[in-house]
């Protein structure tokens, strides 16, 4: 069983600690503590289920088995920090690329009205005879 909502967290929790009373339910759907603890792996969730009978605690339970596997990982890796840094580096690579790509007008966009409806970036202009991407400070292309 996977955990991807807070009534999935509410039937494992009923089938571990047992029945709870139809008033407390939509109390314990919407507890404060609840999306932190989705945001972790349904493994680890069960376990911590079962640990504690308290949301808070297994929020507690859930955050000091986020620090131990990363204390155990860097213990087994000793590239572990190395990595995560090259993994930011591409996503901010990632997120640069799509912010400086053209926003498009809604609705639907065909091949002929393409260009048409690019915003201009300050420093990118495009080429009308190839298409490709040139600096408006030389405004010179390959094609030409």
């Amino acid at each position: 069983m996977r955990i991807h909502k807070p009534s999935e967290v509410l039937k494992f929790w009923e089938e571990i600690h047992g029945e709870f009373n139809p008033v407390w339910k939509p109390l314990f759907l919407h507890h404060r503590a609840m999306k932190r603890i989705l945001e972790f792996q349904s493994d680890q969730i069960k376990v911590a289920i079962r640990r504690n009978k308290k949301l808070d605690l297994v929020l507690q339970d859930l955050e000091i088995q986020a620090v131990n596997q990363e204390e155990f990982d860097r213990k087994q890796n000793p590239f572990f920090d190395a990595n995560k840094g090259e993994q930011l580096s591409n996503q901010t690579n990632l997120t640069r690329y799509q912010s400086t790509l053209p926003r498009y007008k809604k609705g639907r966009v065909s091949k002929k009205n393409l260009r048409r409806d690019a915003k201009a970036s300050p420093k990118i202009a495009i080429c009308s005879s190839c298409g490709t991407p040139i600096r408006r400070d030389d405004l010179s292309c390959r094609c030409s």
